[in-house]
């Protein structure tokens, strides 16, 4: 089988979109032979719905296709079979046809929409009331569910609902540095790694992560 005949190509196209260029898929449908195969499909599924629509008596059938078919009805109606199953394809088809631009434009959307996202990025000012500030103008922020707020809470009691977020130990080594009471804006979105080195950015906070332990020093 030729695979660079338009007919073949036509069918590949329908099939596999993705192996052709939007210059390729153009100058296929411009194509001669290939919409002429076209037509022709249309013509069976044409055929197909008639044949679907209407029983025709055998009386009509001998007189309009005595010369054809030669008074064999079975291959007569062999054909329609065939002409119908050919317009199942046609539809799937033409379908087809028409989602291949759409498939392309939309994976192309959600590639440039992926890569306009930038990665989070925080810093802290060194003083307990402060919120951790976004320096990345264009961050695309997370959902409101991804934040947790926490007003005027010990050290220790956050640390601990992190590392029971994240799947960590927590271990306080000095009692009164787990009682420093913090304002600060978790973003859950971020790793671990990030979260503890953002902390570690108010004054008297002294945190380290080592093998998924949160020591507060």
């Amino acid at each position: 089988m030729d695979s660079k005949k338009p007919s073949i190509r036509l069918l590949k196209a329908i099939e596999y979109p993705e192996l052709f260029s939007e210059q390729e898929l153009d100058a296929l449908l411009r194509d001669d032979e290939a919409r002429e195969y076209y037509r022709l499909m249309a013509d069976a599924a044409a055929a197909g719905r008639y044949a679907r629509q209407r029983e025709l008596p055998d009386d009509v059938l001998d007189r309009e296709w005595r010369r054809l078919v030669e008074g064999r009805r079975p291959a007569l109606r062999r054909r329609y079979r065939v002409a119908a199953a050919v317009a199942v394809v046609l539809l799937v088809s033409g379908l087809a046809l028409a989602a291949i631009h759409i498939v392309r434009t939309n994976r192309a959307a959600r590639q440039e929409k992926t890569a306009a996202v930038a990665a989070p990025s925080y810093t802290s000012r060194g003083v307990e009331t402060a919120f951790p500030v976004d320096t990345a103008a264009s961050r695309t922020l997370p959902a409101a569910a991804d934040f947790r707020q926490f007003d005027n809470e010990r050290l220790v009691d956050i640390v601990r609902e992190m590392a029971a977020y994240y799947h960590v130990r927590v271990v306080c080594l000095r009692e009164e540095s787990g009682d420093l009471r913090l304002r600060y804006r978790w973003d859950r979105s971020l790793p671990v790694e990030k979260v503890v080195a953002s902390l570690n950015m108010f004054h008297h906070v002294d945190l380290t992560l080592d093998h998924a332990v949160i020591t507060i020093r």
